[in-house]
């Protein structure tokens, strides 16, 4: 039975508007690049382009809120870091430049994944490493492809950095190896375009959808109108792009519309 608008004491009412399920995009606050740009070395460059103490940086901070991820040191210096330097609760990407039975298992700074560099022929001792926290693998140099470093680091279960040099054949395969396996993966970019480009492809290889495609024609109005749910899952994917200077690419982002959404969320500290 169908409910009458006017209801028997005869004052007119207005219908309860329908809620949508969940917020307008424009008032998400986790963008889709939300804390995944990482500096591509250790104490890289974090400067924010244009004057330190004028509007510039002011700028740049602005448009990296909600964008920039953990900083990223060397493990040789964690006993050294002190929390007020990355944030109370923020944890950081350690390249390992020591052997890993010289680190604490639980050092003063959490470590949310250490970084190691390898060539081909040292690929299976990384993937067994015993390190006191994941890992992911960068392999530099030839002998090796990029799908058979993807399928062997996938198998072992560990993270890999997809790199700048991958072609789009090379994605599409990486992709196909880390779209099933719970370890995730980094990859490099050296600036915003290539940014878009990392989020259309892991886009893609989780839709099923072409990743060639999506290397070559990143669209990026398919991106920004990502629900949360599959932004978290895009998330949940890539867990970090290396770039060489983070606020730079966050600004040159956030002019994409990739920026932080309704209440702005605070650049770390450390970024200062």
């Amino acid at each position: 039975m169908e409910l009458p608008l006017t209801p028997s004491d005869g004052a007119r009412r207005t219908p309860r508007p329908v809620l949508p399920l969940r917020p307008p995009r424009e008032q998400t606050r986790r963008p889709l690049a939300a804390g995944l740009l990482v500096a591509r070395a250790p104490g890289g460059s974090a400067e924010p382009p244009g004057d330190a103490e004028g509007s510039g940086a002011d700028g740049a901070r602005a448009a990296a809120a909600g964008l920039v991820g953990p900083a990223h040191v060397r493990a040789s210096d964690l006993e050294r870091i002190i929390t007020t330097q990355v944030g109370d609760d923020a944890g950081v990407f350690a390249t390992l430049d020591v052997a890993p039975d010289e680190l604490r298992a639980e050092p003063r700074v959490p470590v949310v994944r250490y970084l190691l560099t390898v060539s081909a022929d040292e690929l299976d001792e990384a993937l067994a490493l015993d390190a006191p926290g994941p890992v992911a693998v960068a392999v530099r140099g030839g002998g090796i492809t990029v799908r058979e470093c993807a399928e062997r680091a996938a198998a072992a279960g560990r993270s890999m950095v997809l790199p700048t040099g991958a072609d789009a054949g090379d994605v599409a395969d990486f992709q196909s190896s880390f779209v099933h396996s719970d370890a995730g993966y980094l990859a490099e970019a050296d600036d915003a375009a290539g940014v878009v480009r990392v989020l259309a492809c892991a886009v893609a290889g989780i839709s099923g959808a072409d990743v060639r495609a999506a290397f070559d024609r990143p669209d990026v109005e398919r991106l920004l109108a990502l629900s949360d749910m599959a932004a978290d899952a895009v998330r949940q994917l890539l867990l970090g792009v290396l770039v060489p200077e983070p606020l730079a690419v966050a600004a040159e982002l956030a002019a994409l519309g990739f920026g932080t959404r309704g209440a702005a969320e605070s650049v770390p500290d450390w970024y200062s």
